[in-house]
């Protein structure tokens, strides 16, 4: 399975234009509530949206794959909703079909 992790621009400048990001060492396991320790090493050139980053909980271990995500970062690209509201469109068009 794999979920988005969104992300904040390294910094106090909120208007800063740099495009690195800062990815959590741990998250917390959703399935335990223990702490889950990320596996991948930080990139060369820094995190980029769409990058991978895997997780591994202390508790259960599961393994957490997350796709680095953020809706208000722009670093070039082509905007593009998120997977959530892609869904929900989705479902409200067959929704809409059915009726």
């Amino acid at each position: 399975m794999v979920w988005q992790l969104s992300n904040q621009s390294k910094g106090d400048n909120a208007t800063s234009s740099s495009c690195e990001m800062d990815i959590p060492e741990d998250i917390i396991c959703v399935d335990c509530g223990e702490k889950a320790y990320r596996l991948t090493p930080e990139p060369e050139f820094g995190w980029e949206t769409g990058d991978f980053v895997a997780y591994r909980c202390r508790g259960c271990q599961d393994r957490w794959d997350l796709v680095v995500e953020d809706p208000n970062h722009s670093c070039g690209g082509p905007d593009r909703p998120a997977w959530a509201d892609e869904a929900r469109r989705i479902l409200e068009e067959r929704r809409q079909e059915g009726s």
